[in-house]
């Protein structure tokens, strides 16, 4: 079974391919309609081309079908709905950069509640100064 999609896929990726070439020669992007035609090696440049772009297509087809494999989630049934089952994974931030943050954090909130504090009083005395 899984042979069967790799060759599905390189089969999509080569007309992907195929298709792409003739977007890319028929527009000239690039010059490189010219380049080739004018070339001695043209025909091995488009067969390179072409097997390359087919490969890369091919790749780009089996990992989009490996990574929308949905085999280990539990589905509801058609169409694909997940019972949204998901794996625990741990936070990409360490435990000691956690922690910094949040005292960065809490350091910047009492900041600002001091100069709010200090604001307040300023306005409070001088309010009650006489003219």
């Amino acid at each position: 079974m899984l042979i069967r999609e790799f060759i599905w896929a390189l089969i999509r990726g080569f007309i992907v391919s195929a298709l792409f070439l003739t977007l890319i020669f028929g527009l000239d992007l690039a010059g490189l309609r010219t380049l080739v035609m004018n070339s001695d090696v043209g025909g091995m440049a488009i067969a390179l081309l072409f097997f390359m772009n087919g490969l890369t297509f091919s790749a780009g087809q089996v990992a989009f079908r490996m990574m929308s494999d949905n085999s280990e989630q539990e589905s509801d049934g058609p169409g694909g709905l997940t019972t949204g089952v998901s794996t625990p994974h741990r936070s990409l931030v360490s435990a000691p950069a956690q922690a910094a943050r949040a005292a960065v954090r809490d350091a910047s909130h009492a900041a600002k509640a001091a100069g709010r504090r200090a604001a307040a009083v300023k306005s409070a005395s001088a309010a009650h100064q006489p003219l």
